[in-house]
């Protein structure tokens, strides 16, 4: 992706989403897993769905702050 063309809003929400998701994946692949698969599964979903909620955090972020340029 060519981060120069984009805007600094656009530019500092994809820095944000890749910390996000580098954090994901770290968390995901240090689970521990166990003899149950269910278990194992809902363990290393619970990351996947913290940056899902984080990745809305940082989407709204940006929706807000380029609304309050838009207004002023």
């Amino acid at each position: 992706m060519n981060m120069c063309r984009l805007s600094n809003n656009t530019r500092d929400y994809v820095e944000q989403y890749h910390c996000i998701l580098d954090e994901m994946i770290r968390n995901m692949n240090c689970a521990e897993l166990t003899d149950s698969l269910s278990g194992s599964f809902i363990t290393q979903m619970i990351p996947h769905h913290r940056a899902a909620i984080e990745m809305s955090k940082n989407h709204v972020r940006i929706i807000i702050s380029t609304a309050t340029l838009c207004v002023r």
